[in-house]
């Protein structure tokens, strides 16, 4: 998308139509009534070059301009400007047009057209004051505010992120405003931030009160947000249920190593979303997130899984996984290349387990089944004798490798991708997010805090353990 500049915009807003109305009245229709054919009183067609300014005919011109006068004085006089091989590029009202010089024109009201047809810029007049807005080529709004002639005056707004988002300077004849120490940029949510006029950095910024947060639902997940100094910071924890395995045992053997199965580990899992809003790049820095569990009132230290211990526990699982799987396809490569099998007495007892979780980060679900198959062989008879046909269980084999080598394929993926997803020191540029999630260990308590520091800033939130989703 083009974007452009103050000074060109200033210059793009000139031509053709920058003069202001003096001394200008403004007609409105005196009768309402049955819609009938206006008399018009005359046309004129007006001859520029591509400066504006006229000249004698067709041959000579850049832009070609028709003027409408209408013979009822309640109807202001139209004009339509086009380029002279085609296409409109400006259209409004006017009191009076000058053939020699666009720039003494004295106009009412405008529009301006790129010569692909799209909206550059439109303007009123009133008071001698020129009210704006231009465009960018998506539609998008680029600049908004005053000028008398050809100077800013007042505040003008400068659009960023599509749109979404503006910066605010004020000027007094074309020159910015120096009785004024700062500048400010908002959005469309209201995530104002204040600058230095002399040096553009980030200055004012308040720490949160309870007025600046609020609970918003997403995929049936309560997320807590804030939102100041245009930074949006949102945070979710919930039980560590498991950590999103594709599929199988790397399900089962994650869930072991965070749910705390053996009774000696428990985690929460706090997903992470900022979204920087301001027109300067800020840094996050997991390692300052203080996390506190509050007891009978007291608040209590909670240590972070670090990212290499976290690694750690993905490279166990990972391994864990494929062992036990491997284990089971070759039992079941054997059981099918068997032929025969004699026993007095044979006690075999299977155990199935299936369960499903549900993972969430804000702005994506994902829903992952985990199947957990363990299968416990007990023979109570020693005389025992299997067999086996040779060439099918080599067969099977084949097979059972080329399985497991592509089932190690995908939990490498997924593994990747989860340790990306860990947060990490990281810059997040203007109008930018990152997002990710983090563990805390030992669960056991009704509620926690946690404190994020961003820019010097710290945002406290307060989470309900109990009321959390898992």
């Amino acid at each position: 998308m083009k974007k452009t500049t103050l000074p060109v915009l200033a210059m793009a807003i000139l031509l053709p139509m920058s003069v202001s109305a003096q001394n200008q009245t403004t007609t409105s229709n005196s009768e309402v009534g049955i819609a009938t054919i206006t008399p018009v009183s005359n046309e004129e067609i007006i001859y520029y070059d591509y400066n504006w300014k006229g000249v004698p005919s067709a041959e000579y011109a850049t832009y070609i301009r028709k003027i409408i006068r209408y013979a009822d004085p309640n109807y202001h006089t139209r004009y339509k400007d086009s380029y002279k091989d085609g296409g409109v590029c400006g259209k409004g009202t006017l009191v009076a047009a000058d053939k020699y010089d666009d720039t003494k024109t004295i106009y009412l009201e405008g529009k301006k057209m790129r010569k692909d047809g799209s909206l550059e810029m439109t303007f009123t007049m009133a008071d001698g004051k020129k009210r704006f807005v231009t465009y960018n080529d998506d539609g998008s709004r680029c600049l908004e505010g005053m000028m008398v002639g050809d100077k800013y005056e007042g505040a003008i707004r400068e659009y960023l992120n599509d749109g979404q988002a503006w910066i605010e300077k004020f000027y007094v004849h074309g020159e910015l405003d120096t009785s004024k120490s700062e500048y400010i940029s908002n959005t469309i949510y209201g995530d104002m931030a204040h600058y230095s006029l002399s040096t553009n950095q980030q200055i004012g910024m308040e720490s949160p009160d309870a007025s600046d947060y609020k609970e918003e639902f997403e995929d049936g997940m309560r997320w807590t947000v804030v939102r100041k100094n245009g930074i949006e910071i949102a945070i979710c924890a919930d039980h560590a249920r498991d950590y999103g395995g594709k599929q199988g045992f790397l399900a089962a053997s994650i869930a072991r190593e965070l749910r705390g199965d053996n009774g000696k580990k428990e985690y929460t899992r706090v997903s992470v979303f900022i979204k920087n809003n301001t027109t300067q790049s800020i840094k996050f820095d997991p390692s300052q997130i203080e996390s506190k569990g509050i007891v009978k009132k007291k608040p209590k230290d909670i240590n972070w899984l670090s990212f290499t211990d976290f690694t750690k526990s993905m490279d166990k699982a990972q391994r864990n996984a494929l062992a036990i799987t491997k284990i089971d396809m070759e039992h079941e490569a054997k059981n099918m290349a068997t032929t025969s099998r004699t026993s007095n007495e044979t006690s075999t007892d299977v155990h199935r387990e299936n369960e499903t979780s549900h993972t969430t980060t804000k702005g994506h679900s994902t829903k992952i089944d985990k199947h957990i198959n363990e299968r416990d062989v007990h023979v109570e008879n020693r005389d025992y004798h299997e067999t086996v046909d040779a060439e099918q269980y080599a067969r099977n084999m084949e097979v059972a490798r080329e399985e497991i080598a592509r089932y190690s394929d995908e939990l490498q993926i997924v593994n990747e991708s989860k340790r990306q997803a860990y947060l990490q020191p990281v810059q997040i540029n203007p109008f930018q997010s990152y997002s990710g999630f983090i563990y805390t260990r030992e669960l056991k308590y009704k509620q926690i805090e946690y404190n994020i520091v961003i820019n010097g800033i710290t945002y406290p939130f307060s989470i309900n353990v109990s009321d959390t989703h898992s």
